[in-house]
């Protein structure tokens, strides 16, 4: 049991690794929102670190119904294998901005799933480890909603930006004809 255990926690440790590399991938490429994808990065780094810290503690302490979470240790390395066949592609084709805030938010909404299903079922006793996965559910959820938020505003802006080029283009257009 122990060792299944173990492969739930590397398996969650694994996620917030690829959640991190693949908002590398989008700071990389996607300069003017290179803080807004970085931060997420540190922030998915942080995450597997405490997760990775607090691994072998909770493990003693056995704090896991392991039984209940086998279906979702095989969602989450589905997830894993998602991201990484993800990750693979863009880094040899980036991916449009749209596509992108898709793929964030799928990860972040399977990430929270995921971690909500850990914290639940557990006693009292077994406070401190309920504490670390609501806190890492709560910024997940953070997360969700600002990839959701910055994708709206991105979308808009970019609706906008094409509404801007049709009506220089209209305007161009007019003058050149102005002229004639």
């Amino acid at each position: 049991m122990e060792s299944r255990t173990r492969e739930i926690f590397n398996e969650s440790i694994l996620l917030e690794r690829n959640a991190a590399e693949f908002y590398w991938l989008l700071m990389n490429h996607f300069h003017e929102d290179a803080a807004f994808w970085g931060n997420l990065k540190s922030e998915e780094e942080h995450h597997a670190g405490i997760l990775n810290s607090g691994m072998e503690d909770f493990i003693k302490k056995g704090y896991f119904p392991v039984e209940s979470l086998e279906p979702d240790l095989v969602q989450v390395q589905k997830t894993n294998s998602v991201i990484e066949e993800f990750m693979r592609i863009y880094k040899q084709t980036p991916p449009a901005l749209e596509d992108a805030y898709k793929i964030a938010l799928m990860l972040e909404g399977s990430s929270v799933e995921h971690y909500f299903r850990l914290s639940l079922d557990f006693s009292p006793a077994k406070a401190s480890i309920i504490g670390i996965l609501r806190s890492i559910t709560e910024n997940e959820m953070n997360h969700a909603k600002r990839v959701a938020d910055r994708y709206m505003q991105s979308m808009h802006s970019a609706k906008q930006k094409k509404e801007l080029k049709k009506s220089e283009h209209v305007n161009s257009a007019v003058e050149a004809k102005a002229a004639d």
